[in-house]
């Protein structure tokens, strides 16, 4: 059998964004893991294996908050193929530092440096806060899953 797929053990909303990518899913066999950071090590590792032993996988990416907790069993893993990467994800260790400065320079740097819709860069200081109901909008979602 050759190796054409890719496995995912990560948060639903990565998984998704493979997905939209074209990424080929399989139900009989899962391929994509959804997991949370409230999902055990012991779950974690049992699919991490699952995976690893699959003869149809040619690279698994795990999300940096699930490869945090099984960091030891990957580091034993020792075989070529398939291959792990691990990625960033919502749940992420580096969350909180990574979204609000991202937001930041996409949403406000170029509002503060060039004039936006014929209006003069000072007359833009009287925007809405974009970034403050970002920050609140993620909390209220990362509270909602994994409930």
């Amino acid at each position: 059998m050759q190796r054409t797929l890719v496995g995912i053990i990560s948060d639903e909303d990565t998984i998704t964004g493979f997905l939209l990518t074209g990424l080929e899913f399989t139900k009989e066999n899962p391929n994509f893991i959804a997991v949370c950071d409230k999902t055990t090590e012991e779950d974690l590792i049992k699919n991490f294996q699952n995976l690893v032993s699959r003869d149809d996988i040619s690279i698994i990416f795990i999300g940096d908050f699930a490869y945090k907790k099984i960091s030891k069993t990957i580091k034993e893993y020792k075989e070529m193929l398939p291959s792990i990467m691990e990625i960033p994800s919502k749940l992420g260790v580096n969350k909180s530092n990574i979204r609000p400065n991202l937001t930041f320079v996409v949403l406000f740097r170029p509002l503060s440096h060039f004039p936006f819709n014929g209006l003069s860069s000072q007359s833009n200081t009287n925007l809405p806060c974009l970034k403050e109901k970002w920050c609140n909008n993620e909390t209220k979602v990362n509270s909602i899953l994994c409930q």
